[in-house]
This record gives C-alpha cells, sequence and structure tokens, in this order.
C-alpha cells in the first residue's frame, strides 16, 4: 500500500517553486533602476523634440517613483545615477529634433513602457 500512495505522490505534476522574496525584491529593484535610465533619456529627448506637456514630465515622474517606492539609500542613489547617465548619454547623441531623435524617443518610451508593466504586474510570490 505504501509504494502505491509513493507511486501516485511521484506521477502527480510538480509545481514549480515560487520565486523566493529576496530575488523578487532584488529584480524589482533593478527594474525601478533600469526605468530611472529610460526616464533620463526620454527627459533629454523631450528637451530635444518637445511635445504637448511640460517639459519636465519624465524628471517628474522619476520623483513621483522615488517618493511612491520609497527605496532603499542605495536604490534611490543608484535610480538618480542612472537618470543622469541615460541623459547624459542622449546628449551626447542628440544635439536637435530629428527623425532619429523622434525615432530614438519612440524606441526608449516602449522600454520604459515595458519596465512599467513588470513593476505594475502583480508579484510573484505564493
Amino acid at each position: 500500500m505504501s509504494l502505491l500512495v509513493a507511486l501516485l505522490f511521484l506521477t502527480q505534476p510538480v509545481e514549480p517553486p515560487a520565486p523566493e522574496a529576496l530575488d523578487v525584491f532584488r529584480s524589482r529593484e533593478e527594474d525601478l533602476t533600469k526605468l530611472a535610465g529610460q526616464l533620463g533619456r526620454l527627459h533629454r529627448l523631450h528637451q530635444v523634440c518637445p511635445s504637448s506637456g511640460s517639459s519636465t514630465i519624465f524628471r517628474d515622474r522619476m520623483k513621483d517613483i522615488i517618493d511612491g517606492e520609497r527605496p532603499r539609500r542605495e536604490t534611490r542613489e543608484a535610480m538618480i545615477a542612472t537618470f543622469n547617465q541615460g541623459y547624459r548619454d542622449m546628449t551626447k547623441v542628440h544635439f536637435a529634433c530629428s527623425s532619429r531623435a523622434e525615432a530614438d524617443f519612440q524606441k526608449q518610451a516602449m522600454i520604459a513602457l515595458g519596465l512599467s508593466d513588470r513593476l505594475a504586474a502583480d508579484l510573484p510570490l505564493h
């Protein structure tokens, strides 16, 4: 009988383990930092090719994220540094509005949207 129970147990589908909370936390911090870099790039590109809305919309969003998330000091500093680096990266490439700058804006916006969607999704903890 115990052999039968063991065989039944072994034939049941095994559910993969839930991600460890620390791994989820670190992944979220990485996504927040990546998003900060995207916002820095978008901030510069929006300055070069202004559209409707505030000229500081992406910097303001960055501040809103930091205020809302209240990340650890190290993460906050990394987010700010990455935002600034993203801004500087685009400053080196785009001096005036062009079709390339507009295309880069669209590309960076799509990356930021993907990161935002991932951050807004339910945490995969069980």
